[in-house]
């Protein structure tokens, strides 16, 4: 990671003096001392200079010496310089030689001389020496500040001339050193301040000036990474013949399903894109770099004559390089994520945005623009710097990050190494992907960011980015590794594993917009920690295949085929679509109907059991991907006839109707022999084995609704699809609240079950449910209304037995058991109001919603005093809940 140092303000200026006094000398390489500290007293009125001044004697008529004399004499001897200045009476001639001398001071160092000259001058020139002592004192802090001291850069207002532009400057007494080309519209100049000001002083006076938009320090960044293993150096080298790629050394490929998307991305038809990696250099000689590194695009944007680089400053941006672009399958080295492919998707340029060990806006600014220039689509900037201000950031970076990510290139930044969620730029623009580092992670649900790695709400999408091995220039090494091979850390390397995807997305589709292609980054990342967008992880960690997945798309399955082998349903089987997650199933009554969503499937595999004996069915498969959010097109159709086949009249045959009707499978070997076994022996019946099968875990883990339930027993104990009258006639017994055992006790008393185990040659045996609500069914429909209409939900088993068992009994009556319920606490809980109240009872106790009268007089009733409990007698002694007892069967 590049960082620039926190920029908490500009050098401190030195503080204002009361008078002039003598400096004391300076050794070299010292501070310069505050003027407070200087005593020589300077001449006075009283104390009439000795020296003649050049032109002879100064009386009250002579003449000031001409400025240009006074500062060749200044050269050499300070103290006479003063004097002579000291007797320009007009105050602007006055301040302005004053600057002239001390500007020529600070220029050729000429220390001696103007520490004299400062001892001798006048105390109204105080304020200006003062003001040349802190910039002077802000330039020599160079090494401590985060922005060139002595230049600033301008941008002016539009449609602002070159005259213009020149007369703004020059009003401050700077130099217009050069223009630095920015692909926004903005107009940007590297100007040389005064000696007298400090970067802030020149700053708030440009400002000041109508033909300029705002001024801004050119401010510096820093390189910044962790090492776990150091980088040594060697002069003598060789490349291992072994591939790191296949190993765990480059564990980040297989982390992010790297070699998955080299797959789909090698099948489809795709083109080389431009990435550009700005940072400290590129050792153009390595190895492993000859295929995707272009070097004729390679140069140096510290100046504007971009020139050629060849070499790397430290070992950073050649670790970056190779990250993204690093030659796959030459049988050395690594493989870079953009060049596992075939070394045919990516072209990497890479710029030295560097001067020793810091990099200036001007310099990252220009470099964006050359990579415009020369077509990239992704801008890798490793590089950045954190603040507390969430508005201290460098507003020409911004601006012409923005053009850039206008003009449709995507810029990617490194999110900081601070570990913490203070503001980073340039990654916290919005316009840019903010990429957080992960480590080797081995649960996504735990928290898998890099310790060092900065987090927070500005930030996108994670990647990895500790202890990655990539490229470093020939003759550096971390131990273990060959020269040219090294270990670092950083959110530095996790940022180009993010340009290196979105290179392979835009080399299979070069129309994706930056906006599509955040979206795909973010919607297939691999979720980590917590569900969804988090602060520590972003969206989670970049998904290669996912992504590219969602730019190529699936195939649609092929060779799709139905048969019948039983009369568990209908198979369906299709060739696996490489890539897909799962599979949406389709079903439809005719071959050019509307095909509806049946059920979908992790296998190229599906059985459908809901057909209906006697139909047709023609069926449609799609593959998808979950993370990608991908559905390929529909896959041809195939069609079947479901029709009844018929079982052996053997026990084994009826074993195997139970198999495949209610279990929707075929059965075990020894399944079916346990079960054969016990009727052959009589140990079992037809209706004990039914049982068994209908009321298993298994069965009950399906959650068939009623409906199903009442299929299956029509098919398994009747031989045949089940009639409307008598589904339902069956339905209606279940909805007043019979169980399921009551059904099947019936079924196994009909005629055509007997005949069903008669044709198996087993014995039919007889059932009896044993719970309360099936002994009297009328009774167990007035508790299930109660629950229905009093308590407003479905009935329990539990408690249709318990109530139904205290009316059987005769220990309740039907007012008792209503009012239990009115009553419970589980109304009481349900808080509701004196209406509801009413509402309920007139549905309950008078199987009627409330006439508007009747409701009006009762909710009075309530609200003057009268409690519920007595509004609750009055219905249940009304004629209406009377007639309701005696149809269910039940006494008051």
């Amino acid at each position: 990671m590049i960082v620039v140092i926190p920029f908490t303000g500009f050098a401190e200026e030195a503080a204002p003096v009361e008078s002039v006094a003598a400096a004391s000398p300076v050794e070299d390489g010292g501070e310069i001392p505050s003027l407070a500290e200087e005593s020589t007293p300077s001449p006075s009125a009283s104390e009439p200079a000795t020296e003649p001044s050049p032109s002879g004697s100064q009386g009250e008529n002579s003449s000031p010496a001409p400025l240009a004399e006074i500062i060749e004499i200044a050269r050499s001897d300070g103290e006479k310089a003063a004097v002579l200045i000291d007797a320009y009476e007009n105050t602007e001639e006055f301040e302005a030689g004053v600057r002239d001398i001390l500007s020529l001071y600070y220029t050729e160092n000429l220390d001696a001389q103007r520490k004299a000259f400062e001892a001798s001058l006048q105390g109204k020139a105080i304020d200006i020496v003062n003001a040349f002592h802190a910039a002077a004192q802000e330039r020599s802090s160079a090494e401590e500040l985060d922005y060139i001291p002595g230049e600033v850069l301008v941008v002016y207002n539009n449609n602002v001339t070159e005259e213009q532009a020149s007369e703004a400057v020059a009003e401050s007494d700077g130099h217009y050193l050069e223009t630095v080309d920015t692909p926004s519209e903005e107009s940007v100049g590297i100007v040389e301040i005064s000696l007298e000001h400090t970067v802030s002083e020149a700053i708030e006076q440009y400002e000041a000036n109508p033909n300029i938009k705002y001024a801004q320090p050119n401010y510096l960044y820093s390189a910044l990474e962790t090492l776990p293993e150091s980088i040594s150096y060697d002069t003598s080298y060789s490349y291992p013949d072994d591939p790191y790629a296949s190993s765990s050394d480059q564990w980040y490929l297989s982390k992010i399903s790297v070699p998955e998307a080299w797959e789909l991305l090698s099948s489809t038809p795709h083109t080389q894109i431009t990435v550009a990696v700005l940072d400290t250099g590129v050792d153009v000689f390595h190895q492993d770099l000859q295929v995707n590194l272009d070097k004729n695009l390679c140069v140096d944007s510290t100046s504007d004559s971009l020139s050629p680089i060849t070499s790397d400053g430290g070992s950073h941006g050649t670790h970056v390089t190779g990250i993204i672009g690093a030659t796959a399958n030459n049988g050395i080295g690594i493989a870079g994520i953009s060049g596992g492919a075939g070394n045919d998707v990516v072209n990497v340029m890479t710029i030295d945005v560097f001067t020793e060990d810091k990099a200036s806006t001007a310099s990252v600014v220009r470099g964006i623009n050359y990579a415009i220039d020369q077509g990239a689509r992704v801008i890798n900037l490793s590089l950045g710097y954190t603040t507390l201000n969430e508005s201290n950031y460098d507003y020409t970076l911004k601006n012409t990050i923005d053009a850039a990510v206008s003009g449709n290139t995507v810029v990617v930044c490194a999110a900081g190494n601070d570990g913490s969620s203070a503001y980073s730029y340039p990654s916290d623009f919005d316009s840019c992907i903010s990429v957080i580092s992960t480590t080797n992670y081995t649960s996504a649900s735990s928290n898998c960011r890099s310790s060092f790695s900065n987090y927070g709400n500005a930030k996108d999408i994670s990647a990895p980015g500790s202890s990655i091995l990539s490229t470093v220039p020939t003759g550096r090494y971390t131990s273990g590794y060959p020269s040219g091979y090294g270990v670092l850390s950083g959110t530095s390397m996790a940022a180009p594993v993010v340009s290196a995807v979105t290179a392979m997305m835009l080399s299979a589709d070069p129309s994706l917009t930056v906006d599509e292609i955040k979206d795909i980054l973010y919607r297939t990342a691999t979720d980590l920690y917590t569900t969804g967008y988090d602060v520590q992880t972003g969206w989670g960690n970049v998904n290669a295949l996912g992504a590219m997945i969602a730019v190529v798309g699936l195939p649609a399955p092929e060779d799709l085929s139905a048969a019948q082998t039983s009369n568990v349903g209908i198979a369906l089987k299709w060739n696996a679509v490489p890539n897909a997650s799962g599979y949406y199933v389709y079903r439809s009554s005719s071959l050019n109907g509307e095909y509806a969503y049946l059920g979908q499937s992790s296998s190229p595999t599906y059985l459908d059991t809901s057909a209906t004996f006697g139909a047709t069915y023609y069926y449609k498969v799609a593959a998808h991907h979950s993370k990608a959010g991908v559905t390929s097109d529909l896959s041809e159709s195939a069609g079947i006839a479901f029709k009844w086949l018929s079982y052996p009249s053997t026990p084994e045959g009826f074993v195997q109707r139970l198999y495949e009707i209610i279990l929707s499978r075929q059965p075990d070997t020894s399944g079916k022999a346990y079960w054969v076994t016990r009727l052959n022996s009589q140990l079992e019946t037809g209706a004990s084995a039914s049982y068994n099968f209908l009321f298993s875990k298994e069965f009950s883990n399906k959650n068939f609704s009623d409906s199903d339930f009442l299929d299956i027993l029509y098919r398994a104990m009747m031989n045949r699809e089940a009639d409307t009258s008598g589904k339902n006639y069956w339905q209606s017994f279940l909805d007043k609240g019979a169980s399921r055992k009551y059904v099947f006790a019936n079924f196994v008393n009909s005629s055509e079950f007997k005949q069903v185990c008669s044709s198996h040659n087993i014995s039919v045996g007889s059932y009896r449910s044993d719970e309360a609500r099936d002994r009297n069914i009328d009774v167990t429909a007035f508790v299930n209304r109660l629950y229905k209409l009093g308590l407003t939900r479905s009935s329990d088993v539990s408690g249709l037995n318990h109530w139904t068992n205290e009316l059987l009994a005769g220990r309740k009556g039907g007012i008792s058991v209503a009012y239990d319920f009115f009553f419970s606490q589980e109304l009481i809980k349900q808080n509701i109001s004196n209406e509801e109240f009413v509402d309920r009872l007139y549905l309950t106790m008078m199987n009627r919603t409330a006439d508007p009268n009747g409701k009006t007089f009762w909710s009075t009733q309530l609200k003057n005093g009268n409690s519920r409990k007595t509004i609750f007698m009055n219905f249940a002694n009304s004629p209406e809940f009377k007639t309701i007892c005696r149809s269910y069967g039940i006494s008051l």
